[in-house]
């Protein structure tokens, strides 16, 4: 399965500020569904390829670290807000075990 964007950026994951608004059980709810969704492409038995491009922001780099494989194009932004705004990272402990991000002059 390959996971592509629309638009330019493949994912920004959510507005901080909007998620701040909402009761702390809504929030750990939405965070365990983002969870749900990461578990389900690491181990759902399909080889996951995400073809990064633009803003691949908090939820998106999740969603890219749980990939089998990642390539990026040159105009890729990674970035993890929910460090600074709320220090939270599940995988954050398991990054260095997954595999590198391929730049796409590698694949051509």
């Amino acid at each position: 399965m390959i996971l592509t964007s629309s638009g330019g950026h493949f994912c920004a994951g959510l507005d901080i500020e909007e998620h701040e608004q909402k009761e702390p059980v809504d929030g750990v709810y939405h965070s365990r569904n983002w969870h749900r969704v990461s578990e389900a492409i690491e181990f759902g038995g399909l080889p996951v390829i995400s073809a990064l491009a633009g803003a691949v922001i908090g939820g998106g780099l999740e969603i890219a670290v749980s990939s089998h494989v990642r390539i990026a194009e040159p105009s890729v932004r990674f970035q993890l807000p929910e460090l600074a705004k709320m220090s939270l990272c599940r995988w954050l402990k398991s990054l260095p075990e997954k595999s590198p991000i391929t730049h796409h002059s590698l694949t051509t």
